[in-house]
């Protein structure tokens, strides 16, 4: 028997942070050292199937999974995943990086992204309806 993975089931979309902070934002962003450092990890990050979907379902962007991914706090959640959000912390940084602009999007962050670090894949994304347990 074959085992091999089809194209047609195969993670399919690929966003660029880089390329969507240059084309939404042209002025120059300052990004802090944290925010370069997951430009890095994360350029280009690959979408699931199911989040492709929830994408669509949910009204969220890419450019809002790009700034969540560059400067929500990160958290555990299962064996490799990790979750980002935006606490207040992040929110400040996010508010000096985009300085004026900031109003443009500070909105529309109430959500959170569940990402697999070692294959560079969104497993989720869904708006955060109450505060995270610490």
């Amino acid at each position: 028997m074959d085992f091999s993975i089809s194209p047609s089931t195969d993670l399919s979309t690929a966003i660029s942070p880089s390329a969507l902070l240059r084309e939404e934002f042209p002025e120059q962003i300052h990004l802090s050292r944290r925010a370069r450092r997951r430009l890095a990890q994360f350029d280009p990050i690959s979408l699931s199937d199911h989040t492709e979907i929830r994408v669509r379902q949910r009204g969220i962007s890419e450019l809002q999974i790009a700034l969540m991914l560059l400067f929500g706090s990160s958290s555990p959640a299962g064996a490799a995943e990790r979750s980002f959000a935006l606490d207040q912390a992040s929110r400040q940084a996010l508010q000096r990086a985009l300085g004026d602009q900031y109003a443009r999007v500070c909105d529309r962050l109430d959500y959170y992204v569940i990402v697999n670090p070692t294959s560079k894949c969104v497993i989720t994304c869904c708006h955060r309806l109450k505060r995270p347990k610490r």
